[in-house]
């Protein structure tokens, strides 16, 4: 208001001036008074300029801060086919199926421990945060926390004179684990895993698989089917591979796949190929526990039998060879420096040649080529389990120690596991969403609370 007071006080000023309201002055006024007129006339204009901008550029400033801020926002499937955009500021929430823990110590109640990132370089769990290596608590607004980690001891100073042995005890335990996955991810990094499909899979069979585990390891797993599917394509990240072999499931199509896969392995650098079909559950943090304890630098073949004798074969009148081979139902795992011996015989289409003269399909030219020619026997792993075996004899009390499952549905015949409380059979047919939410229950889309009976 002040500012067009004096605004207008200028304005009225000039206008009073002599120069331009003496009657029939203009006439009678001489050059200097013309050029004095004109002058002022450039001062009226030039104040009423000056208080147009004085009063609209205030005004511009209130309608650019009135205008909404759009974040950034992050696309990732829902598991029903559809690209999801989520507001960068509500990532937290639905961080849980991006990226969770790979296989901290189970706590008591038979779950992983849950540690998600937020979205930044932080990773959240049960209410604290751990930053750069140190921790901070978010329900305790009057306590500064110092960490230090030599020796794994870690020290923790409050204003109100220090914090419980327990509540010690939990944080210190929380860093260790924060540095045990940051380990985990460099290993699951170091694994290259194939699903093997084929297209009239792609919305039943491999349903369930990118809803749950597949989740767990987007950047190490590969689908390995017979045509193209852009949907399917744009779900996995771009981790679909055409390999244009037969759909069929005899020995041609199946040898055929399994020699992209193995070829993709060599050329992918990792350490660990570990093969599963697509009616597998794969339980990633018990894969990463087995995998600990062996080498890829040696010669490893892990795996299943799904016979209880060696298979036998003659490959020539005289000689009888036997071998065991890890069933592919189940899955299995080469160390990447076998699978280097295996290259010479196994790679670039020679795989496929090996499998027609054998006449057998590819999980076992796969036993014959480790167990047989080089001479490196099947590591027996009875986590790996496969649908010839019968799921409700897997005890799902302590499930974290099971590496895969698997399932059969033909006809009357049902072998599904027995995982009751989150799911009805025509909800869940496989029993994997459940299984799922048994070992990660903080997954969107489990069911929370209490269990339903």
């Amino acid at each position: 208001m002040k500012l067009g007071r004096w605004c207008y006080a200028k304005v009225g000023t000039v206008h009073q001036s002599p120069f331009l309201t003496s009657p029939g002055s203009v006439g009678r006024l001489n050059l200097g008074r013309r050029h004095l007129s004109f002058r002022m006339m450039q001062g009226l204009i030039g104040i009423m300029l000056f208080c147009m901008f004085l009063l609209v550029f205030p005004l511009s400033l209130l309608s650019t801060h009135a205008q909404p801020t759009i974040s950034t926002t992050l696309a990732f499937d829902d598991g029903n086919s559809n690209a999801i955009a989520v507001p960068q500021h509500q990532r937290k929430d639905n961080a849980n199926d991006l990226q969770v823990n790979l296989g901290f110590a189970p706590e008591t109640s038979g779950n992983y421990n849950y540690l998600y990132n937020d979205g930044g370089d932080n990773y959240q769990d049960e209410g604290e945060t751990v930053v750069n290596s140190k921790l901070k608590n978010n329900t305790n607004s009057d306590e500064s926390s110092n960490t230090n980690s030599e020796n794994n001891r870690v020290s923790f100073k409050s204003k109100s004179g220090g914090v419980s042995e327990a509540v010690l005890t939990r944080r210190r335990n929380k860093l260790l684990q924060n540095s045990h996955y940051k380990q985990r991810q460099k290993l699951l990094d170091s694994v290259f895993i194939s699903v093997k499909t084929t297209k009239r899979f792609h919305s039943t069979r491999l349903e369930p698989i990118l809803k749950t585990w597949f989740n767990l390891a987007r950047e190490q797993t590969w689908i390995f089917t017979d045509a193209d599917d852009p949907v399917l394509d744009r779900r996995t990240g771009g981790h679909m591979i055409n390999t244009n072999c037969p759909s069929t499931h005899y020995r041609e199509g199946l040898c055929c796949k399994m020699s992209a896969e193995f070829d993709t392995f060599i050329h992918s650098g990792k350490s660990w190929f570990c093969h599963v079909d697509d009616d597998n559950y794969l339980n990633v943090p018990a894969l990463l526990d087995l995998l600990e304890k062996y080498d890829a630098k040696e010669y490893w073949y892990l795996g299943k039998p799904s016979l209880k004798k060696p298979i036998h074969l003659k490959e020539n009148k005289s000689d009888d060879v036997s071998f065991s081979f890890g069933t592919g139902g189940a899955g299995f795992c080469l160390s990447r420096s076998l699978a280097l011996r295996m290259s010479p015989l196994a790679s670039g289409g020679k795989f496929m040649k090996l499998c027609d003269r054998i006449q057998l399909p590819d999980d076992v030219t796969i036993g014959y080529v480790a167990g047989h020619l080089l001479a490196q026997k099947l590591t027996v792993i009875p986590q790996f389990h496969s649908h010839f075996e019968t799921m409700k004899f897997i005890t799902t009390k302590n499930p974290e120690s099971e590496i895969t499952f698997s399932y059969l549905r033909m006809g009357n015949n049902v072998n599904i596991l027995d995982v009751q409380g989150y799911f009805t059979e025509e909800e869940d047919p496989t029993r994997f969403l459940s299984l799922h939410c048994l070992l990660f229950p903080n997954f969107s889309f489990c069911p929370k609370g209490e269990r339903r009976r």
